[in-house]
This record gives structure tokens, sequence and C-alpha cells, in this order.
């Protein structure tokens, strides 16, 4: 997750999508706005995220979920923000399990047998209920 104050968004022009529940640190939960979209680039790599709002001239976050979309990781040492040095011309995505279109069965890397679909709960074609805007609505 991304989370930047209220002011940048403002400047940015984006706009609210949704609301969701936040706990915090201190276990207090709050409804917070969620708007969207916005790119992201760090290190030459970019991503396309939602961001939540906190109020104006809190401190920006970035969470896991951007630095593994762009494979960035924390050197240990310097403690600086590193393009994945198993990938450093281009960010490297990782598949571990994945279910063909119309397939009744999954794939699993690192395992000769195939799951039947009654463990992945149905075929992606199954889940998929239509395409609004470049993005698929679940079932």
């Amino acid at each position: 997750m991304v989370v930047l104050p209220k002011d940048i968004v403002d400047t940015l022009g984006l706009k609210k999508v949704r609301e969701v529940k936040v706990r915090y640190a201190n276990n207090e939960v709050e409804t917070r706005p969620i708007y969207g979209v916005v790119t992201i680039e760090l290190k030459g790599r970019s991503a396309n995220l939602d961001v939540l709002v906190e109020e104006k001239g809190s401190q920006p976050l970035i969470g896991q979920v951007l630095l593994e979309l762009l494979d960035l990781i924390v050197e240990p040492k310097t403690r600086k923000l590193i393009p994945n040095p198993a990938s450093p011309e281009m960010p490297m995505m990782e598949i571990l399990m994945a279910t063909a279109y119309n397939s009744r069965y999954a794939v699993r890397c690192r395992s000769p047998k195939p799951l039947r679909a009654s463990y992945t709960r149905g075929t992606l074609g199954d889940m998929v209920h239509v395409f609004k805007g470049g993005r698929a609505i679940w079932k």
C-alpha cells in the first residue's frame, strides 16, 4: 500500500474511488479514503497503484506491495533502495501458481502433480465476471 498526505493527493488531482478500514499500530481503527490511480516511479521502474490518503502534512509511505511490483529491495548494509540484483535491468514477476483460463487444473511450480479445480475453486473463466475499463470484476 502507498500512503500519501491529502495535500499531495489534491495537487495530483486524484479521484476518490472507495473507503477502507485501517488499523494503526496503536490498534485504533478508522475509515480512510482510497484515491487512484497514481503512477509511482522509483529507480527507473514504475507501477500504477491506488493510494490511501492521510491528513495534510503526514509522512508519505511506500509498502511491500510497491516494492514487490517494482522488484526493489533494501540493501541491508547501506539501507538504500536498490533494484533486485537477480533482475537488475527490469522487474521480475514470480508466478508460483497459475490456473489456465479454461483448464480444470492449476499448475504449481515445484510440483509434478497438478491440483484439481476443486482446490482452486474453479477456473479463471468461471471467476471473471466482466471487464470494465481494462479491469476484471471477480464474482
